[in-house]
C-alpha cells in the first residue's frame, strides 16, 4: 500500500511539473460525487419503475429502482447528499447514496444522511435476474480532495421463480467501475476509487454489510421487537474479497436465523404468506405480521412465535436483574440529557399485570433537594427491550428481555391474547381456523365505517354502517396488483364534498364502487380522526377508518437492508473524465449484483449498433489533430481559438518540462 501512494505521489508531481512548463491547467487530482448519473436510467418512469438498463440506450434491464419515496413523493428513488458528517466519532464523510427524501425542502430545512430511523433513507434496489449485474453511475467533479460517501440501500430478490434454483439467492455483490453493460471497466487498485476501510484489513460499513429487516430479526429501532429470532440475520463478507478494494461480496451462505427457516434467499413470488393485523385501519401503512404458514397455500400450517418478557427469574447465571433501562426526558429539553431509569422488561408485555404501570424516580438537583418524577407511556417505546437483542446487542453481553416461543396460531390466538403495538395492548380475534384451515381473520378485513351517533367508541361491536370493504386481491388471476375499497351499494353514486386536508380547498366526489388506497385517502385522509362528508341535501356522513386483518405475502424476507462506503481520490486515470479546461467531470458505477452460483450468468444484451454516417468530402470538414480537448498526462489542452494553441512552440516547452520533470523526481 505505501508503494502505491508513494507512486501516485510521483504520478501527481510529474504531472504539476509538466502542466506548468506547458503553461496548461492541470486535472485535478481528487473528486466529489455531485449526482446520480440518468443516462442508463429510465426518466420518467416506466411503469412506476426507475429501470436500470444495461446501457443508455436503453437495450434491457435487471432492476429497478422504486421512484416514490416513503412520503408518497415520486422522482428518481436515488440521490447523492452532499451532506458533510461524522458516524461513529471517528469516520468524517463528505455525504451519501441513498433514497431521495428530500427532507432539505421542508419548513425547517433537514439533514437527509444523518436523518432519524425510520425516515425513508434506504433506495429500493429490485433485482430481476439471478447473476445478473444493475449499474449505477454516480456523476463526479474532479477537485483537490479525496472524499468518502456513505452508501445506505435495500435490495430486494424479484428474480424469476422458475429458474433452477427456483429464484433463490444467497449472496450478493458490490463493485466498483466505469460504464455500464458490456462497457463496465472493472476500478483497480490505486486508481482514486475504491470502497473506504475502517483499518488495513476491515472494510467500513456503517452496520451490518447486509441483513434481513430487524422486524423479522434481531429487533430494530425503527421495527421493533422482532417476530422470527431475536438473533441479527447478517450477511458476512467472503475472505476472498476482504482486502480487495474494488470488490465486496458476501459468502455465498445464508445468515443461520434465515436459513434455519426458509434456507435460501427467497424471491418475492415464493414468500411464505402471513395473517397480519391493519391496527390503524389504514392498509398503505405497514401491518403487524401475526403469523405464517410453514407449509403450502394447498395444505396450511399457520404458526406464530409468542413473545414472552422476561423477568430476573428466567436468567439462568443469575447475572440479570430483569430491568432495561428507559432514556427519561424529563425536562422535555433536548439540551439536557435524558435520565437513564431502570424499568422491568415484564412492564411491556401486554398480557401481564404490571403492564405499562408507572415508574417513579428521584433526581438529584445537585442543590441538596431532591425531585420525584412518575414515568408513564413509556411502553410506546422498545427500544430499551431490542438495545438487549441481536440488533443492540451484538456483542451478547446481556440477557436477551425477551425470548420467543413457537406455536400454532390457533393455539395462541384464543381471542384473549394482546399484542404489543405503539405503546397499546391490542387484543387478537380468536384465529379459530376453518376446515380448509383458513382462519375466521379472512372475514374481518380493515374498513372504512359511517359513524352513527355520538359515540366514540370505535370497536367493532357498534351500529355504524360499513361505507366501504378493503380487498387486497380483487382479481385472483393478476399477481402483484393493488387492493381495492370495494364500496356498499348504499353509496355508490351519492355526491358528498369535505375540505381538502392539504389545500383547505372544497372537493366535490361522486362515490364509485372502487376507491383506490389513493382515492380513499384523499377522501378521509390518512389520520386515525373521523372525518365528515357533506351531502347535496346539507345531511353529513362520519367516516372512520377500521383495523381488521390482512393476508399477503411476507414481503421483507426478500428483502436486504445493505451499507457499504465508497471513498473517491484522484481521477486523473479514470476513463471517464471529460475537461473543457477549466473544470474536469467525471462518472463512476456501483455494480451491484444478487448472486446464486448454481445459475449461469446471463448474457448482457449488446447494443444495437447505429449504421456510421458517410465520411465527409468536403477536405475543411475533416477534424484536425490539434482539436485537443484530450486529456494528455493528466494536463488539459485548448483547443483552436483558445487562448493557448499546442504547436510547435508548445512541443519544445514540452520536451523542456519533461527533462526538468526528470532531473526533479530523481533528485526526490
Amino acid at each position: 500500500m505505501v508503494s502505491i501512494k508513494k507512486d501516485f505521489a510521483r504520478n501527481r508531481l510529474a504531472s504539476a511539473v509538466f502542466c506548468s512548463m506547458i503553461g496548461l491547467p492541470c486535472v485535478a487530482v481528487a473528486a466529489t460525487m455531485e449526482g446520480v448519473n440518468e443516462e442508463n436510467l429510465a426518466v420518467p418512469p416506466v411503469e412506476g419503475k426507475t429501470l436500470v438498463y444495461t446501457d443508455t440506450e436503453g437495450t434491457a434491464s435487471f432492476g429497478w429502482l422504486d421512484p416514490i419515496n416513503d412520503f408518497g413523493v415520486p422522482g428518481l428513488g436515488i440521490e447523492v447528499y452532499k451532506e458533510p458528517f461524522t458516524a461513529q466519532q471517528k469516520y468524517d464523510f463528505a455525504g451519501c447514496l441513498m433514497a431521495q427524501p428530500d427532507r432539505q425542502l421542508l419548513d425547517p430545512p433537514q439533514t437527509n444522511c444523518t436523518a432519524p430511523p425510520d425516515s425513508g433513507k434506504r433506495f429500493k434496489l429490485k433485482t430481476t435476474e439471478t447473476n445478473a449485474p444493475i449499474d449505477l453511475v454516480v456523476d463526479v467533479t474532479a477537485d483537490d480532495s479525496a472524499k468518502l460517501y456513505r452508501v445506505i440501500g435495500k435490495f430486494s430478490n424479484l428474480t424469476d421463480a422458475s429458474n433452477s434454483v427456483g429464484g433463490d439467492l444467497n449472496a450478493f455483490r458490490f463493485e466498483t467501475g466505469f460504464g455500464v453493460g458490456n462497457d463496465f471497466i472493472a476500478s483497480s487498485a490505486g486508481d482514486g476509487l475504491s470502497f473506504g476501510f475502517a483499518d488495513a484489513s476491515t472494510k467500513l460499513t456503517i452496520g451490518d454489510l447486509g441483513k434481513s429487516p430487524g422486524g423479522l430479526f434481531g429487533g430494530s429501532k425503527v421495527e421493533g421487537l422482532p417476530f422470527f429470532s431475536t438473533n441479527v440475520s447478517g450477511f458476512e463478507e467472503s475472505e476472498a474479497t476482504a482486502l480487495d478494494e474494488d470488490t465486496t461480496e458476501t459468502t455465498g451462505t445464508m445468515p443461520a436465523p434465515y436459513f434455519n427457516l426458509f434456507e435460501d434467499w427467497r424471491t418475492l413470488s415464493e414468500v411464505p404468506t402471513g395473517w397480519f393485523i391493519d391496527h390503524d385501519g389504514n392498509p398503505a401503512n405497514d401491518s403487524i405480521l401475526l403469523a405464517y404458514n410453514a407449509d403450502t397455500s394447498e395444505a396450511p400450517d399457520w404458526q406464530t412465535y409468542e413473545k414472552v418478557f422476561q423477568d430476573a427469574m428466567d436468567d439462568p447465571s443469575m447475572g440479570w436483574d430483569g430491568n432495561v433501562v428507559y432514556e427519561f426526558d424529563h425536562d422535555d429539553d433536548s439540551n439536557t440529557d435524558p435520565i437513564p431509569v431502570d424499568i422491568p422488561a415484564v412492564n411491556w408485555d401486554p398480557n401481564g399485570a404490571s403492564f405499562a404501570s408507572s415508574v417513579t424516580v428521584t433526581v438529584d438537583n445537585g442543590d441538596g433537594t431532591d425531585t420525584d418524577y412518575e414515568v408513564s407511556d413509556y411502553v410506546k417505546d422498545v427500544l430499551p427491550l431490542v438495545e438487549t437483542l441481536g440488533e443492540g446487542d451484538p456483542g451478547d453481553t446481556q440477557f436477551d428481555a425477551i425470548s420467543l416461543v413457537q406455536s400454532a396460531a390457533v393455539d395462541l390466538y384464543d381471542g384473549s391474547f394482546d399484542v404489543l403495538i405503539d405503546g397499546e395492548a391490542v387484543n387478537i380475534a380468536s384465529f379459530d381456523a376453518e376446515p380448509d384451515g383458513n382462519p375466521d381473520w379472512a372475514d374481518m378485513p380493515p374498513t372504512v365505517a359511517e359513524v352513527i351517533g355520538e359515540s366514540d367508541d370505535t370497536s367493532a361491536e357498534t351500529d355504524d354502517l360499513t361505507f366501504a370493504t378493503y380487498n387486497s386481491d380483487p382479481d385472483p388471476t393478476v399477481d402483484g396488483e393493488d387492493g381495492v375499497y370495494d364500496v356498499a351499494a348504499g353509496y355508490v353514486g351519492n355526491t358528498y364534498t369535505y375540505t381538502d386536508s392539504e389545500t383547505s380547498e372544497t372537493v366535490s366526489v361522486t362515490v364509485p364502487e372502487t376507491l383506490t388506497l389513493d382515492e380513499m385517502a384523499a377522501v378521509i385522509g390518512t389520520g386515525a380522526d373521523p372525518v365528515t362528508l357533506t351531502a347535496a341535501d346539507e345531511s353529513t356522513v362520519t367516516l372512520d377508518r377500521r383495523a381488521g386483518y390482512l393476508q399477503g405475502p411476507i414481503e421483507d424476507l426478500a428483502n436486504v437492508n445493505v451499507n457499504t462506503t465508497i471513498s473517491v481520490d484522484d481521477t486523473s486515470s479514470w476513463p471517464t473524465c471529460t475537461s473543457d479546461g477549466t473544470e474536469t467531470n467525471c462518472t463512476f458505477t456501483l455494480r451491484v449484483t444478487g448472486l446464486n452460483d448454481a445459475v449461469e450468468e446471463p448474457t448482457i444484451p449488446v447494443t444495437p449498433v447505429e449504421p456510421e454516417p458517410e465520411e465527409p468530402t468536403d477536405p475543411d470538414d475533416t477534424a484536425s489533430s490539434s482539436d485537443g480537448g484530450g486529456t494528455i498526462f493528466g494536463c488539459t489542452a485548448g483547443k483552436p481559438g483558445s487562448p493557448f494553441d499546442p504547436v510547435l512552440p508548445g512541443l519544445v516547452l514540452m520536451a523542456l518540462g519533461g527533462l526538468w520533470a526528470r532531473k526533479r523526481l530523481s533528485n526526490a
